[in-house]
């Protein structure tokens, strides 16, 4: 449907459903797959990406960074029109039930992502549940979709933004984060980042494993599951 830079470091990709409907909750990623791609490409035709929240009806927005990587020059090159696979909407950062309870995002580079339409509904709702959000990135130049979320904490006195520069540790979550013991705590990024602050937010605050959710950024493929066809529409590349 359309491919644009939000940046020189980010794309949007936008897919049509051929009128379907594709069913998601907010924070959930989807595992695409371009069958006209070579099966021996480094990663084969098949990669994750997180969906990205859109107005727009019968489609679906991805994000991903602007690399050189072979599969993502690959993407941007497919044609409009093309066919694409789409396995069943995926991840465990979503929404809590109780729409009271706290929440606290710990989000390194393209992880805020999944968070983003959650932050977007607080901020565009009456929910009052309070949001707190560090979000790391190597560079500040790199960091997506900061200069929106700097703009919703700066008018909600319920959202508050922690930027940081480099990796995040207990340390800087303890000076940051208050009443984490309250929180629902949603953790995105890179395989060490999660597994370390996982660990470490357990010790520091006391709570229990089960009010942590987290995701790493996802590889390997599992062919066990539904998968719908999507197509790139005509529209301006």
């Amino acid at each position: 449907e359309s491919k644009r830079e939000i940046d020189q470091y980010k794309v949007e990709v936008t897919f049509g459903t051929m009128g379907s409907d594709y069913l998601f909750k907010s924070g959930q990623f989807i595992r695409l797959q371009i069958p006209t791609l070579r099966q021996d490409m480094l990663k084969g035709s098949t990669q994750y990406f997180s969906i990205v929240p859109s107005d727009v009806k019968n489609s679906v927005t991805v994000e991903f960074q602007n690399s050189d990587g072979e599969y993502k020059k690959a993407l941007l090159a497919v044609p409009i029109g093309t066919k694409v696979k789409v396995q069943e909407s995926l991840g465990v950062i979503i929404f809590p039930e109780d729409s009271t309870t706290p929440i606290v995002f710990i989000e390194g580079g393209m992880g805020i992502t999944p968070a983003l339409r959650m932050i977007r509904f607080i901020a565009t709702s009456n929910a009052g549940q309070g949001i707190q959000i560090i979000y790391a990135n190597s560079t500040g130049e790199r960091a997506a979709y900061l200069e929106e979320i700097k703009y919703i904490a700066k008018n909600r006195p319920n959202i508050k933004l922690f930027e940081k520069v480099g990796n995040v540790d207990a340390a800087f979550i303890k000076e940051h984060i208050e009443d984490g013991e309250q929180a629902l705590w949603y953790l995105c990024g890179e395989q060490k980042m999660t597994a370390t602050l996982s660990r470490e937010i357990v010790e520091v605050f006391g709570i229990s494993n089960d009010n942590i959710h987290f995701e790493e950024y996802p590889g390997g493929e599992n062919e066990n599951h539904t998968h719908s066809m999507f197509a790139f529409q005509e529209g301006k590349q």
